[in-house]
């Protein structure tokens, strides 16, 4: 029993130690005597403390000015105010005056019986609540007190949130926008500027399409029309958009559906990179690489026709020279088979350099074009390895291609 008693004594000190260190400092601003006496006393009951918390500390000022000085001078977490103060210019200056002084405290108005629509009235301009003083007894008025420090305090953090996240969005170099079903602009941040040249008011209840480069135009209303049917965005899509000084930017665009809670896809928001940069370093890269191929080819049909026409020539006559002598009945024994040796050799060393000059470049592909370089090349093919092939080949009879797709292939 005693170590029952001991540990219950305990735990009782260790709740009132708690309460007393997170005190609720209150501001009751209130010029009537009694209702101020009223409402500290109800919070100064310390009977029902364990059930609500934490214990109210509460200082009065009986005039605006010095309730405006307290808020300047000391940390509150909550102001109770009476509107009707002698030293106000009016009721609703007595709270705009409380609300400028103290702008992150919660503000519960006391009103009289007859003020519960100018109550309303100051909750919609910013205040927390409102208590009709006939009306608030303890429980109410402790109540009000607690929602209105957590209200105040989702607030605050639910305000620094929207001011970080609209930083972010205001100072990115990428585009974030937003628009309806059908591709009309709800929503432009000011990075559009930056990237084609447009204030963000200007492109707001504008539609898309008709900065979409035209030959790109297809590509954005496919993407919308499937928005529309399936509810989904599009990912790592890259459109060309005209900027204002009527060129064109490369933007790779991303965009999520905008579902309302009942399901109905009302739009996308997206943000768009700009990669004109990269497109162009891209089109030169691949600029350099053709004429890099282009010289190569050049080099290659030059060197092919110096083997076919030259290398193979002299080879030619060398085997016309063997051949005669080899008819000459000079050569006898083994002279004649050593000149039969060289013919062979000469024979072999003219076809490989044939077959040399076919792999750099055939000039039949120059002279007569594709198909018929084609045909000769399998026709070769087969015969070097004895092994059938036929070539066939549909619309290269009456036009050729460009040279560029003729070496390609």
């Amino acid at each position: 029993m005693s170590t029952a008693f001991s540990s219950a004594a305990l735990n009782t000190t260790d709740i009132l130690s708690s309460q007393i260190m997170s005190r609720t400092r209150v501001l009751l601003i209130e010029d009537n005597p009694a209702d101020a006496q009223l409402v500290q006393e109800a919070l100064a009951d310390l009977k029902d403390r364990e059930l609500y918390g934490p214990i109210f500390e509460v200082k009065c000022a009986t005039r605006l000015s010095t309730g405006l000085a307290c808020l300047s001078q000391g940390e509150f977490d909550v102001v109770l105010l009476d509107l009707s103060l002698p030293d106000s210019e009016s009721l609703e200056d007595t709270f705009e005056r409380v609300r400028i002084q103290a702008p992150n405290l919660p503000i519960i108005v006391l009103t009289g019986l007859g003020d519960e629509t100018l109550g309303l009235k100051v909750v919609k301009n910013g205040g927390q609540d409102y208590l009709i003083k006939a009306r608030a007894d303890r429980h109410l008025l402790i109540k009000a007190v607690r929602y209105a420090i957590e209200r105040k305090r989702t607030e605050q953090a639910l305000r620094e949130s929207e001011e970080r996240f609209r930083s972010i969005v205001e100072t990115t170099r990428e585009w974030i926008w937003s628009t309806d079903t059908e591709g009309v602009c709800t929503y432009s941040n000011p990075a559009v500027e930056f990237i084609l040249g447009y204030k963000p008011e200007e492109l707001v209840s504008k539609n898309n399409l008709c900065l979409v480069h035209e030959e790109d135009r297809a590509t954005l209303e496919r993407l919308l029309v499937e928005g529309r049917v399936q509810k989904r965005g599009w990912s790592s899509v890259v459109l060309r958009w005209q900027h204002r000084d009527r060129g064109f930017r490369w933007l790779e665009s991303y965009a999520v559906p905008i579902i309302s809670a009942s399901g109905e896809l009302l739009g996308h928001r997206g943000t768009d990179r700009d990669i004109t940069e990269r497109e162009r370093t891209q089109k030169a890269r691949m600029q350099l690489e053709l004429r890099l191929i282009t010289v190569q080819e050049d080099e290659r049909h030059r060197i092919a026709r110096e083997l076919h026409d030259q290398t193979g020539q002299s080879l030619a006559a060398l085997m016309l020279g063997l051949k005669s002598l080899s008819n000459s009945d000079q050569l006898q024994g083994s002279a004649y088979a050593r000149l039969k040796q060289l013919h062979d050799l000469a024979n072999d060393l003219a076809r490989d350099v044939h077959h040399l000059a076919l792999d750099l470049r055939p000039t039949a592909l120059d002279d007569l074009g594709l198909q018929i370089a084609l045909s000769n090349y399998v026709e070769d093919w087969s015969e070097r390895w004895k092994i059938s092939a036929d070539c066939h080949t549909h619309g290269l009879e009456k036009q050729r291609l460009s040279s560029t797709i003729e070496t390609t292939i």
